[in-house]
């Protein structure tokens, strides 16, 4: 894969067309809420610590071989890359068209998922608690 950026260092690897079922790239396009995005950048996390845990074994490193678990990077698609820039509020490396696949580093998603995830907490109002008022027929118990 070459790398795509100016410095040829970038983070971020265009890694291919998704040409699949209009119906596939329908899906693809759909906007994440911020809740749902971060939730799908946790999944993808913890399918990488799955891959990076089974590489310290034989047996592991075999499974790895054969279902093709790369050790570097994490493939998203460039809508979610786009979203998940946006909620940290920062420009991505690379420009990003949402029809294509990206392979990420998995060190700098985990940074940026963090980012993210601190920016929607601090963002997001937090529900008012309403004190529960008993009607005088009602006693509470001790």
């Amino acid at each position: 894969m070459k790398k795509v950026g100016k410095d040829n260092v970038s983070w971020i690897t265009k890694s291919r067309f998704q040409n699949g079922s209009p119906v596939t790239q329908a899906v693809s396009r759909w906007v994440l809420s911020e809740e749902d995005l971060l939730i799908h950048v946790s999944n993808k996390i913890v399918q990488m610590n799955d891959v990076l845990e089974k590489e310290k074994s034989f047996l592991g490193r075999l499974a790895n071989k054969f279902t093709g678990g790369d050790l570097n990077s994490i493939v998203f698609d460039g809508l979610v890359i786009q979203q998940l820039h946006d909620v940290v509020g920062i420009k991505t490396p690379i420009p990003i068209e949402i029809q294509y696949q990206y392979d990420v580093d998995h060190n700098e998603l985990r940074g940026l998922y963090s980012r993210a995830k601190k920016n929607i907490e601090e963002n997001t109002p937090q529900p008012k608690v309403k004190e529960t008022v008993f009607p005088p027929s009602v006693k509470r118990r001790r």
